[in-house]
């Protein structure tokens, strides 16, 4: 999408719409599997994913939304996955080491 909006500088935002909407599409089996199997991937990963994306809304040069809207989804979706994984090891009071 970038290379045919690339030369108009008001449109290359709708570029990383397209992108996020499609990572959307990724995301949602992402989401369903760690519900369904929470014991089949760990959380740690997710959640330093998410650390590093919210700390990325600190260094946002300009208040647009094309500027706000990946660290956010970045941040919301990597803790939406996060949270059933740490929700079952939780549960079964797994040890510090199976988190990572």
């Amino acid at each position: 999408m970038w290379i045919f909006l690339r030369r108009n500088a008001n449109l290359d935002q709708y570029a990383l719409y397209v992108a996020i909407a499609a990572d959307v599409c990724a995301a949602i089996p992402t989401i369903l599997f760690v519900w369904r199997q929470p014991d089949r991937d760990r959380p740690f990963s997710w959640v330093v994913f998410a650390m590093g994306y919210f700390l990325a809304i600190f260094a946002i040069p300009q208040d647009t939304v094309a500027n706000w809207i990946l660290p956010l989804y970045m941040t919301v979706v990597s803790l939406v996955v996060a949270f059933p994984l740490a929700l079952y090891r939780v549960r079964q009071r797994t040890s510090v080491k199976d988190w990572a």
